[in-house]
């Protein structure tokens, strides 16, 4: 099946490079990551402190996102017991 309207044709063209993006993603942030690992090295406990620092960037909006699918699915999904 080919795609009729330029949005489709978008759609289709964005999916066939998007690996592209994940790619440079995982590129980017492990150059980044090396690079404070590095700079950190000659500082006590520097290992500690970077998963310190990590777990406050990461954590909070993790938790965020669960309590807002934790409040929101059980309104956003609402299902019949009985199947009426």
């Amino acid at each position: 099946m080919r795609p009729g309207n330029l949005l489709e044709i978008f759609i289709v063209a964005v999916g066939r490079v998007g690996w592209i993006g994940v790619d440079l993603f995982f590129v980017l942030s492990g150059y980044l990551i090396t690079g404070v690992l590095i700079r950190a090295r000659a500082q006590p406990h520097y290992w500690r402190h970077f998963y310190v620092r990590r777990a406050l960037r990461i954590l909070p909006p993790y938790f965020a996102v669960l309590l807002t699918i934790t409040a929101v699915a059980p309104l956003a999904i609402r299902i019949d017991p009985l199947g009426v």
